[in-house]
């Protein structure tokens, strides 16, 4: 979500800026946990890099709007990565009864 959010709220420095969020996706379409929990680790600099830019420009509502999109993306990859090793633990626990 914020690799389309960004570019339609900051428009071409948003599409130069969200390049990076471009590398982890073949991992994310496969579901590998791997890839969700250090891409989870780019968005917190994305999440904190807004905030910054909201504090410094108190009138402008986007970049507080993006940093939240960005905490809220940051809680799925974690809670994914989370729930993927519960699922991946009671299946191993499994294959030994």
């Amino acid at each position: 979500m914020l690799l389309v959010a960004l570019p339609a709220i900051a428009r071409l420095p948003g599409a130069l800026f969200a390049l990076p969020l471009l590398a982890p996706l073949p991992g994310l379409w496969r579901g590998r946990a791997y890839t969700h929990a250090w891409s989870s680790l780019l968005i917190v600099f994305y999440a904190a890099g807004f905030l910054v830019e909201a504090k410094s420009r108190p009138d402008s509502a986007p970049w507080l709007v993006l940093s939240f999109v960005a905490a809220a993306e940051f809680v799925a990859l974690v809670l994914y990565v989370r729930f993927s090793r519960v699922d991946r633990l009671r299946s191993a626990s499994a294959e030994w009864r």
